[in-house]
């Protein structure tokens, strides 16, 4: 049997209670997205053999207990291999996690399969030269790739970005996101027939603007929408009320309308989410794994480009897109979705998995590359899909009593039902792996603050 640490919030037949999912660590067991579920998820599906035991991470490697000097011994005397699907690391604000986790790699003794990188700036990357981050992305893929035959990246912006800090294509394989292929790679989408009843599954991410006369034109014309959640910091408003924003942002308008009209919902994990755009009858949005899990449900799905990171999977799956500054006061939900093809998209999608399924082949890590794969198949038929969970309040409903029972009670009961991570190691004294005394200075005053 080949033991494999996979770097996931939870195993992805693990249900955990909303409540739960939240409380864990403080950060969710998601962390901040709902969408990383399906990113790892696929990839647990994928690597699932018979050989082969997987277990979770739960989110341990990177943080700041990356550095617990027993860490890296743990790892390498109970696993055979580590598989990392990551996402948009490549950033400033991500250096200290990217550092974190070239420390670990370097203690390992094991080989590491990473997926999924990709750079997380403007849509122009040709402008983008931060020296400092450019050496720390430089020593992170070096150290990855003393441990991997290749990286694989999301696109082409990666891949060009990479390949200016002096890595090449026998290093650095595009292969977009590993989510696209979480059903399995056989799809045929068709264009969605549009009318007034027809349902509507939106997805929205709140900062961005350009966005918000679209959004207001199609929750006051198609009454059978529904607001698909995905930030941790609207699972705590869903579930306890907590106002919304990063610092002192406030939410844009419609957001408050849409919660008044109760139609904000929050998929607790991948197969809930899925589960629940089955129901749909379209899906558009600026959140790539809001519009990924859509066509996961296999309902046609419209992406909003805004970024680097949308556009570049966009590209490289040819998942049916429009641009951000392109949703204009001038253009509706069924002008938008019925100029939108998704026939490239389902011809392509068997192409691109074939090469998918190579990563892991040169990386030595075993598949079951046929869909849908027995193993999993099994499972699911027998463990139930979690419930999505309600808003306590809204203007139309008022206070929801059996939820805010649920919450009541979660919190009455709280020990008796905390995630518990299958991935632990024993409190140890948080000791620096990289000797650098600058880096131990520097963890010094954190653990002071």
């Amino acid at each position: 049997m080949k033991n494999i640490l996979i770097r996931a919030g939870k195993d992805y037949f693990t249900n955990i209670s909303p409540e739960a999912t939240l409380s864990f660590r403080n950060r969710g067991t998601f962390g901040h997205n709902v969408g990383f579920y399906l990113i790892s998820d696929s990839v647990y599906k994928l690597i699932s053999t018979p050989n082969t035991s997987i277990t979770p991470d739960s989110y341990l490697i990177g943080s700041r207990q990356s550095y617990k000097k027993n860490v890296a011994e743990t790892i390498n005397s109970e696993f055979d291999a580590f598989v990392l699907p990551v996402a948009d690391f490549l950033k400033p604000k991500k250096n200290g996690h990217m550092k974190r986790l070239t420390s670990l790699i370097k203690n390992l003794d094991i080989p590491i399969c990473v997926l999924g990188l990709g750079i997380g700036v403007a849509l122009d990357v040709d402008k983008f030269n931060d020296d400092k981050t450019n050496k720390v992305v430089k020593n992170f893929i070096s150290a990855i790739l003393e441990k991997s035959s290749s990286i694989g990246v999301r696109g082409e912006l990666t891949f060009k970005y990479l390949n200016k800090l002096g890595f090449d294509e026998d290093q650095i394989k595009v292969l977009g996101c590993p989510s696209v292929y979480l059903n399995g790679p056989d799809y045929n989408i068709r264009p969605p027939e549009i009318n007034n009843d027809s349902k509507i599954a939106l997805n929205i991410t709140p900062f961005v603007r350009k966005y918000g006369s679209f959004v207001n034109k199609t929750i006051k014309n198609y009454k059978n929408y529904k607001y698909f959640m995905q930030d941790i910091r609207d699972l705590k408003l869903i579930l306890y009320g907590e106002e919304w924003g990063p610092g002192n942002k406030k939410p844009r308008k419609y957001y408050n309308k849409i919660l008044k009209e109760n139609k904000a919902i929050f998929p607790i994990d991948s197969r809930s989410w899925i589960n629940e755009l089955k129901n749909f009858d379209y899906s558009i949005g600026t959140r790539l794994h809001g519009t990924i899990a859509a066509l996961n449900a296999r309902i046609p799905s419209t992406l909003v480009v805004h970024d680097s990171r949308t556009q570049e999977i966009a590209d490289h799956h040819k998942i049916p897109y429009i641009k951000i500054e392109d949703i204009s006061k001038k253009h509706f939900l069924k002008e938008v979705a019925e100029n939108a093809s998704w026939e490239t998209f389902n011809n392509n999608s068997k192409k691109n998995y074939e090469i998918f399924i190579n990563f892991f082949k040169e990386n030595k890590i075993d598949t079951f590359s046929e869909y849908p794969n027995p193993i999993i198949q099994e499972k699911e038929n027998k463990i139930k899909i979690q419930k999505i969970p309600k808003q306590i309040y809204s203007k139309n409903i008022g206070i929801n009593e059996k939820e805010l029972l649920n919450r009541i009670n979660y919190l009455a009961n709280e020990k008796k039902k905390e995630y518990k991570p299958p991935f632990f190691v024993e409190n140890e004294k948080i000791i620096p792996i990289n000797k650098d005394n600058n880096s131990i200075k520097k963890l010094k005053e954190l653990i002071r603050r």
